[in-house]
């Protein structure tokens, strides 16, 4: 982490000057490595990459990805209101550039947050997620969906029923 935070910082600082894609690519993955380390920088960086990329109009994809990042950070410091905001535009913009991961990933993320005040919401979230994620063949990320699928269920009293089946 700290190679790759040493790096990303060389080349934020090279591209600032004369912003573009590539700079805007670069504090977005800087980003992601002080949101999840959980370092102080992570939301102003999280939030420089989302307004450069406003402001350079990238294409809907690349906003999503930031609108994530951003989220992401929100949602590490809290701000769950900002969070699911965030989560739900990612997902507008993911589909309406055909980016299925994109999509999957923002529906997933936004799950999880719904859980406490709207489950119906997550359960649904999840369930389109798992489907995105099953098309595209990105198993790995399954789990989560399924998880945050189970955990709506639970919640909305629906899973009891499912698990008495099992043993009946």
């Amino acid at each position: 982490t700290a190679r790759a935070r040493e790096m990303l910082t060389e080349a934020v600082d090279a591209l600032r000057p004369d912003p573009d894609g590539d700079t805007v690519a670069a504090l977005r993955e800087l980003a992601l490595v002080e949101v999840f380390d959980g370092t102080a920088s992570a939301d102003q960086l999280a939030d420089e990459a989302f307004s450069l990329g406003q402001a350079l109009d990238v294409p809907d994809q690349v906003l999503a990805d930031l609108c994530t990042t951003r989220a992401l950070s929100y949602q590490n410091s809290n701000q769950n209101t900002h969070a699911i905001a965030l989560y739900q535009y990612a997902v507008q913009l993911a589909e309406r550039a055909g980016d299925r991961r994109g999509q999957a990933m923002g529906l997933s993320n936004l799950a999880s947050l719904l859980l406490a005040s709207d489950p119906a919401a997550a359960g649904e979230a999840a369930r389109i997620a798992y489907e995105l994620l099953r098309h595209i063949g990105a198993h790995g990320f399954m789990p989560v969906a399924l998880s945050n699928g189970g955990w709506a269920r639970i919640i909305l009293g629906e899973a009891e029923v499912e698990i008495a089946k099992l043993f009946d």
